[in-house]
């Protein structure tokens, strides 16, 4: 299967997640065999804005656009599934995208996302979404008991076939979510599921370890 592997980075990451975005990147070739890789590094954002204050719904809007211009620009023909990584994903398995194919029952597939250091603490609570609901931050994260659970939506790190794009899946700002959840509704339209698996794991960066401000 030909992977296209997407990183929305903005030009200004701290060094120290560049060089860690960099070296994660650079083993899945290899940790992967079975499938190819290809590898972009996109730096159109999200910039600055994304780290203020405001509103998820304001904090997001302008991310979507970003990420449907990166799926514009570099989706081809030949790639069979997206791996999006965001940039200040310190931690994830080498072989996630194998691991991810085999499991996910051929809809979207998710490591779960948990803050370095604190490892027991979920990050992405927004972009994971089991019905209608945020995930939590401390356990029990959902509902189900896992460890395979059966989302409308997530977020981060995940694979999704590439045919949800070609078939009308888009990223469009939502009030209450994340850029994904409109891609993952897309798939669950098409029949297919969006799955988070408890015994993967990435680890989101704790941000001020960094520089960087939480967002």
């Amino acid at each position: 299967m030909k992977i296209l592997v997407l990183i929305a980075r903005k030009s200004n990451l701290s060094p120290g997640l560049v060089r860690i975005s960099d070296a994660l990147a650079a083993q899945l070739p290899e940790e992967n065999p079975d499938h190819e890789c290809e590898i972009v590094i996109d730096e159109r954002g999200p910039g600055d804005a994304h780290l203020t204050d405001q509103p998820l719904s304001v904090r997001c809007a302008h991310i979507a656009d970003i990420r449907q211009g990166m799926i514009d620009e570099h989706l081809r023909q030949e790639h069979e599934a997206v791996l999006w990584i965001d940039a200040d994903i310190v931690e994830y398995p080498p072989d996630l995208p194998s691991q991810l194919i085999k499991r996910s029952g051929g809809g979207v597939g998710a490591p779960m996302v948990l803050l370095e250091g604190f490892e027991h603490r979920f990050y992405d609570t927004a972009g994971f979404i089991e019905d209608g609901q945020m995930a939590c931050q401390l356990p029990p994260w959902f509902e189900q008991s896992g460890p395979v659970y059966e989302l409308e939506s997530v977020g981060s790190i995940y694979l999704i076939p590439a045919t949800v794009y070609r078939q009308g899946g888009r990223h469009v700002k939502s009030p209450t979510c994340t850029e994904h959840y409109s891609v993952c509704s897309r798939a669950r339209e098409l029949g297919l599921p969006v799955r988070a698996f408890a015994d993967l794991v990435a680890l989101h960066a704790n941000l001020p370890w960094y520089g960087e401000g939480y967002h």
